[in-house]
């Protein structure tokens, strides 16, 4: 599902404070802080199948870390290859780090890469119940509940621009969710 360019751990992705870049053996210390619900092996093995995730190309996990300090860990987020032309998000930030925005910056940054270099149609997210800042976060990043209400479903699905649109003529030209509508990718 994701193409060769994410599949190397040099790649990382810029946002105006963050740095999102493959998980490495030093991070473990942060991912074991992830809930259960979150993490159902140890930390080490989570970051050896993040790795080999990234490496296949079925998800792209990254660690969140603030510019100036790249060694630091703060958060996760992933996108894996879900239902047919859709990729599913999950996403952890550390307690101290939240409501400064910093997981909406990651969110957006790596839908609009994701809407601009993989084949998908969608982003779909599970919220737990009781995560109500996680759901709130999804609708500042354009997602809208999906199906049922008990199932806390929430989706962002890419736009599809008729042939022609932007001053081009292309479709390149023209953004692909509402994602990135609001985050120029340089």
């Amino acid at each position: 599902m994701f193409p060769d360019l994410l599949r190397d751990d040099v790649f990382r992705l810029e946002t105006p404070r963050l740095w999102l870049r493959w998980p490495r053996a030093a991070d473990a210390a942060l991912i074991a802080n992830l809930p259960q619900t979150c993490l159902s092996e140890s930390a080490s093995d989570f970051v050896l199948h993040a790795r080999e995730g990234n490496l296949t190309g079925r998800s792209l996990s990254l660690v969140l870390t603030p510019k100036q300090r790249p060694a630091e860990a703060i958060g996760v987020i992933r996108l894996q290859a879900g239902d047919g032309e859709e990729a599913e998000l999950g996403f952890w930030l550390g307690e101290d780090h939240r409501g400064q925005g910093l997981m909406r910056e990651a969110v957006q940054a790596l839908g609009a890469l994701a809407f601009r270099l993989c084949d998908i149609d969608a982003i779909s997210a599970s919220v737990p119940p009781g995560a109500e800042q996680a759901a709130r976060l999804l609708a500042a990043c354009g997602f809208i509940p999906a199906g049922p209400p008990s199932a806390r479903r929430h989706l962002l699905p890419r736009v599809r621009r008729p042939a022609g649109y932007g001053a081009t003529g292309t479709l390149a030209t023209a953004p692909s969710s509402a994602i990135e509508a609001g985050l120029a990718l340089e």
